[in-house]
């Protein structure tokens, strides 16, 4: 198959396709289904976030940032494996990644919604996986978790992993949601927590 690109024609494979196209025939369905949670809320314009409603929109971060920790893990697995014991999220991986999307009402106040990013660490064997709920906050300030619950993540961090006892802290942040929900907001995601963890070590600039 060829497809037109600015840079000209190119052969794209599309064996793939026709292999999921081929199971969903047996399965006698007729549709292919996006990977991730779609809008649900028909354009006025705006910014991204206006198309979706604020539960349709935590499904689809919920789904940009698992991809982002499985392609975070292949980055320190394929280039930094030396490295990876002093690596802050990758020794706290398997862990629990909460979200919370927020202020409360967003889309009808036209703010521009933030995340609430802070991890729970889960013991080894354990399988990483990404919480989110919708802040019922009403502040545009949108604070992270209480003092109490990052100090009791940090005494069970410490617990699970003790060999990093002596340097390993608490991952936590406030930021705004990106533009686009898409496979470069799992990119940016995945590379802006390694140069984090880079950073801490001052092997990064």
């Amino acid at each position: 198959m060829f497809s037109n690109s600015r840079l000209g024609f190119k052969r794209l494979d599309v064996s793939p396709l026709l292999a999921v196209c081929s199971r969903l025939r047996e399965c006698g369905d007729d549709t292919i289904e996006p990977p991730w949670p779609q809008p649900d809320v028909v354009p006025a314009g705006g910014t991204i976030w206006n198309m979706y409603t604020e539960r349709q929109l935590a499904r689809r971060i919920e789904a940009i940032y698992r991809q982002a920790i499985t392609a975070y893990e292949q980055i320190v697995t394929r280039w930094f494996p030396s490295f990876r014991h002093r690596l802050q999220r990758a020794v706290t991986l398997p862990a629990r990644l909460h979200l919370v999307l927020g202020p409360s009402e967003f889309r009808a106040r036209r703010a521009q919604p933030k995340l609430s990013e802070w991890w729970e660490p889960l013991p080894t064997g354990s399988k990483s996986h990404v919480e989110v709920s919708i802040s019922g906050d009403e502040s545009t300030k949108f604070t992270l978790p209480s003092r109490e619950i990052l100090e009791e993540n940090l005494s069970r961090l410490v617990e699970l992993r003790p060999d990093a006892r002596s340097w390993i802290g608490i991952n936590f942040k406030v930021g705004l949601v990106f533009e686009e929900l898409d496979v470069d907001a799992i990119r940016a995601t995945a590379f802006e927590w390694l140069s984090d963890d880079l950073k801490r070590n001052s092997w990064l600039n």
